[in-house]
């Protein structure tokens, strides 16, 4: 028992020893002051800096802060790096000492302070808070251990630290300046110019709508995305290289005398900051001077940074017909075919109101909002145009108006256009196209515009009809001459003309996509217009016959297939033929199991 006991105490004691080592708060808060007093300077906080300046035999390098951000004022006036003056900061403040040598130890050196390289100094570097000041004096390195010495201003002794600190000292001012090219935010600007021979170009931000618009060598609308990205590739140039600070230098040895490109960036008419390009280096073909004018000095850049600006002004045209929000699409106003006008419901549905009222298909509706706002410009045909007629325009074939609905002064409703796109004649693959709020003439492509509804038929609910697999008695099939019978009997088999009996489960699966089936899209409608969708005579027709309380007959027949990769398929609707495109499950049904094998 008693030996039981001393085990137990033994293992009490060394837990409680445990606990002193490792959890005791006052051993933590004893370890943070020794931690705290190895410091050298435990006051000292980066962040409330106000400069640092550096001396040295040669120069004076000084860097003072400038609210969030550095600017150095010698030997050069410039932004300053401020991740690099941070590192430095934050090197001091973490500075903690190897050793100390004291007063009496430096006096028996047989040059004093000379020893350590400390008269004079290699280097004082002074911080600057707001009530006092940092001095520090440094020295050379020990001989041995990759220290280094150096002293504080207002103490006698000599001390030593680890090289990390020298390490992060400024070599030269390049060391200290800020390598990004550009120095703004975005909202300092509302003017964007590039100056060059043939192919400069302005753009200025409308100051409602946010957006960039070209307005020089004419005004057109401005693709705004890649003004965006042309934007935010320019504001991560970096300078490779710090070539002259002279202001006599000669301009015309870099290729600046004039300047091969300008890059400008203004406020009104005022310029904030403008960049020139010059030639590319002989021996380091990738890169390429540059100037900014507000400091004068003449940098390297990557020649990337030139190509980017040597796009044509046609390359930052905005190649979309029209800027369409589909969310505020409330009216649409068709030309075409037929003249009608379509209305966004409170619940989100589209409606026929003009000239009938009917539901429309709310996909199809939507799809055509989106592909309108989606038209791109293959070709900007002629920007300022007077006589239309040549293009097809002067009384468009197709016209496309999309309004919102806001109300006026008065609190009335009234309709605000959004876009209007006119288009006229067909040219190869492509149709001539323009908006009503522009004299310029552009090309779309044919393919898109087609698959455009222009006609009452084409936004109507997509159901082409509506049966069950119960309700079919009857299948005719016939192709190419051949014709194929299938019969359902009282007990619902299935039987064909040849007396076989068809597989079950997939004509079962066919009726049923069949009779809810709705057209992916709806083509045309007369029956003059079938020979241009692929019908040929008898080539592929399948009547369907329906029993119950309402018997009829349902046929349709296939054609050709869309630049969709759908087939064609056309039907009686209202006592008129009505061509549409097939959904792919129901092709993929009927091309398997109503189609004919050919004949060997």
């Amino acid at each position: 028992m008693r030996g039981k006991t001393t085990i137990f105490l033994g293992l009490l004691a060394l837990a409680l020893l445990t606990y002193i080592v490792l959890v005791d708060p006052r051993k933590s808060a004893t370890d943070e002051r020794a931690a705290a007093q190895a410091v050298l300077f435990p006051n000292f906080d980066r962040h409330r800096a106000r400069a640092v300046t550096l001396v040295s035999s040669n120069q004076t390098l000084r860097a003072e802060r400038d609210g969030f951000a550095w600017k150095l004022t010698a030997p050069v006036a410039y932004p300053g790096n401020a991740p690099a003056l941070e590192v430095l900061l934050e090197g001091v403040a973490k500075l903690s000492p190897g050793r100390r040598i004291s007063p009496a130890e430096v006096s028996r050196q047989p040059q004093g302070l000379a020893s350590y390289g400390l008269q004079p100094p290699q280097l004082t570097v002074t911080i600057e808070q707001a009530t006092n000041k940092i001095e520090l004096r440094l020295g050379t390195l020990t001989p041995v251990g990759e220290q280094l010495y150096f002293q504080v201003a207002g103490e006698a002794g000599v001390f030593t630290a680890g090289t990390n600190f020298y390490q992060r000292l400024p070599r030269t001012v390049d060391d200290w300046r800020d390598p990004q090219l550009l120095h703004f935010t975005e909202a300092a600007f509302n003017r964007v110019e590039i100056r060059a021979a043939n192919r400069g170009f302005e753009v200025q931000r409308d100051t409602n709508a946010g957006a960039w618009k070209l307005t020089r060598p004419m005004a057109a609308r401005a693709d705004n995305p890649k003004l965006d990205h042309f934007l935010q590739l320019a504001r991560n140039w970096r300078v490779a290289g710090f070539v002259t600070d002279d202001p006599k230098a000669d301009l015309d040895a870099f290729g600046l005398a004039p300047p091969e490109l300008e890059l400008v960036f203004g406020q009104g008419t005022n310029e904030i900051q403008t960049i020139q390009f010059g030639k590319v280096l002989t021996n380091l073909t990738n890169f390429v001077y540059a100037r900014r004018l507000s400091h004068t000095n003449v940098v390297l850049l990557p020649k990337a940074a030139l190509a980017t600006l040597q796009h044509p002004f046609s390359d930052y045209r905005d190649r979309r017909l029209a800027t369409v929000d589909p969310a505020q699409a409330d009216v649409l106003e068709v030309r075409a075919e037929d003249f009608f006008t379509l209305r966004r419901e409170t619940n989100g549905a589209w409606r026929v109101t003009e000239p009938l009222n009917f539901a429309a298909d709310p996909e199809i509706v939507n799809d055509l909002v989106a592909s309108l706002g989606s038209l791109e410009v293959l070709d900007f045909v002629k920007d300022v145009v007077t006589d239309f007629s040549a293009y097809g325009l002067a009384k468009p074939a197709r016209q496309y108006a999309l309004k919102t609905a806001t109300t006026n002064a008065g609190g009335a409703p009234t309709n605000t256009l959004i876009a209007q796109i006119e288009l006229g004649a067909m040219q190869a693959d492509r149709i001539f196209a323009r908006r009503s709020d522009e004299d310029s003439v552009y090309a779309v492509p044919l393919g898109s515009v087609l698959r455009l509804p222009q006609s009452l038929f084409q936004v109507r609910d997509r159901h082409v009809w509506s049966f069950t697999t119960n309700d079919v008695v009857a299948v005719t099939v016939r192709q190419s001459g051949r014709t194929l019978q299938l019969a359902r009997n009282a007990k619902g088999e299935w039987t064909d003309n040849g007396g076989g009996a068809p597989n079950l489960l997939a004509l079962e699966e066919t009726m049923h996509r069949l009779g809810a089936m709705q057209a992916a899209a709806w083509v045309a409608r007369g029956a003059d217009k079938k020979a241009r969708f692929g019908f040929a005579k008898a080539a592929h027709q399948i009547e369907i016959e329906i029993g119950g309380a309402r018997p009829q007959k349902l046929a349709f027949e296939l054609g050709s297939f869309s630049s969709q990769h759908r087939r064609y398929a056309a039907t009686q609707i209202e006592g008129e033929a009505v061509i549409f495109e097939m959904p792919p499950s129901v092709e993929e049904a009927v091309g398997a199991f109503l189609t004919l094998p050919p004949v060997n």
